[in-house]
């Protein structure tokens, strides 16, 4: 018998990391953070996140916004490419 296909919706969340994902030893603290939370710690923060979704999570860095340059974006790209294609082409 093969498995029942899930009735969520499957979505994909593609991170880079940001002031999302940064910590400071005083959450007032404006300056002076560093990024270090990845995606799944983040979604797991969301309560009931995970019964509104199948979810499917990939870290292509973990760095502060203006660090982000040409190869990550084409890193991002790609990975935006490789959803849509499994989106549209499988079903997914």
């Amino acid at each position: 018998m093969s498995p029942t296909p899930s009735t969520q919706p499957r979505v994909a969340i593609v991170a880079t990391g940001g002031t999302i994902a940064s910590t400071a030893p005083d959450s007032a603290q404006l300056s002076d953070y560093r990024v270090s939370t990845d995606v799944q710690a983040l979604a797991s923060a969301v309560p009931g996140l995970t019964a509104l979704a199948e979810l499917e999570f990939e870290q292509v860095c973990n760095i502060e916004s203006h660090e982000i340059d040409d190869a990550i974006l084409f890193q991002l790209t790609r990975s935006y490419r490789h959803y849509v294609i499994e989106q549209i082409l499988m079903g997914w």
